[in-house]
């Protein structure tokens, strides 16, 4: 029997995940809750308590002063008890989901895939909660990022209950462990599933985005994670990559009898669109077979018909009526700036108002 110790009274996400963690590899283990330095000492495994960070002898806690802990050279975060846990047993958890759970093959870059998008997935929110930062420095991307935070983060606070009682919140704590291993499973589950998609369409990704033309990205086929595409062409991670693209259309089903279209976002801000599409109302006046289109949303940034012909145009009238607006303003901006005219202006209006 392995015996884990963690610390007593009120429980926090991030030994929470930790031991939900540690139990799907470790499936005999005891978990004792504690302060007491005595009993800490015979544990196997001590999280988030204790004063000590030092995976060599299963000691992972984050509070002392010198612990500057992160996951890769690539993130500031530091790390909480669950990424701890995590950096050190990921990678045990994730060949033993494939091994055991979906009985394939182990291939080394998908677990080396899954190991990094899961923490990102499901522990960096929880390691920079806990330590009291951000993961985003953008505002509209902190508000975002925080309340998906408090998705999980929230309820595993809620199942403390209020009670002062020892045996009632170990009871609390072990729903919550519980809890959190049906989360942690799940996450798993889909983020193994999206990197196999992930590679197994590539090339075809990649043939789609080398026959697209001007700003409008045309997918023949459903892709599952094109929005990880995107994001890894424009940061160089697989190459050919179009930075003009402005809009997507897609295929919302296998027959083909229905096409999303949309636009990008702003890089760095997911919900300001790069340029806006025109309403349903405006579309209906401009399209050459109105009949077919079927929705746009009121924040004109997605929409569907029926036909690809008509999706792309769609694109293309609000690329026309609303892009070149836009190109048109920031190169006026441009020239102004070049000869220190705009901030003049900025101040006038500001002074007037």
């Amino acid at each position: 029997m392995i015996v884990v110790g963690t610390h007593n009274g009120r429980f926090h996400a991030d030994e929470v995940l930790a031991c939900a963690l540690l139990t799907e590899i470790k499936p005999h283990i005891k978990i004792i809750r504690t302060r007491n330095p005595e009993q800490l000492k015979v544990c196997d495994i001590v999280v988030d308590v204790g004063g000590v960070y030092d995976p060599g002898i299963l000691r992972f806690d984050h509070h002392q002063k010198n612990c500057k802990e992160t996951f890769n050279e690539n993130i500031k975060i530091p790390l909480s008890s669950a990424g701890m846990v995590y950096k050190h047993f990921g990678i045990i958890f994730i060949e033993n989901f494939i091994e055991n759970i979906m009985k394939e093959e182990m291939n080394s870059a998908i677990v080396s895939e899954v190991y990094n998008e899961l923490y990102y997935k499901m522990f960096q929110e929880v390691d920079a909660n806990d330590n009291g930062v951000f993961v985003v420095s953008n505002e509209s991307e902190i508000k975002y990022n925080y309340t998906q935070f408090l998705h999980y983060g929230q309820l595993i606070n809620a199942m403390n209950g209020n009670v002062s009682n020892e045996v009632e919140q170990y009871f609390n704590f072990m729903k919550a462990v519980d809890f959190a291993k049906t989360v942690l499973n799940i996450q798993l589950k889909h983020v193994y599933n999206g990197v196999k998609i992930y590679y197994n369409d590539l090339d075809n990704f990649l043939e789609d985005v080398k026959n697209s033309k001007e700003n409008i990205l045309v997918m023949t086929k459903i892709y599952p994670v094109w929005q990880k595409y995107l994001s890894d062409l424009s940061k160089g991670k697989i190459p050919f990559y179009n930075s003009n693209f402005k809009f997507t259309v897609y295929p919302r089903n296998e027959e083909l009898t229905e096409w999303g279209f949309g636009t990008l976002p702003v890089p760095g801000c997911k919900f300001k669109n790069q340029v806006d599409l025109l309403s349903q109302q405006e579309l209906l006046k401009l399209l050459e077979n109105p009949e077919d289109l079927i929705f746009v949303h009121k924040n004109l940034f997605c929409g569907s018909s029926k036909t690809l012909k008509t999706s792309v145009e769609a694109c293309k009238l609000s690329f026309d009526f609303n892009g070149k607006v836009k190109l048109e303003e920031s190169i006026v901006k441009k020239v102004l700036t070049d000869y220190g005219i705009w901030d003049w202006i900025k101040s006038f209006i500001n002074y007037f108002i």
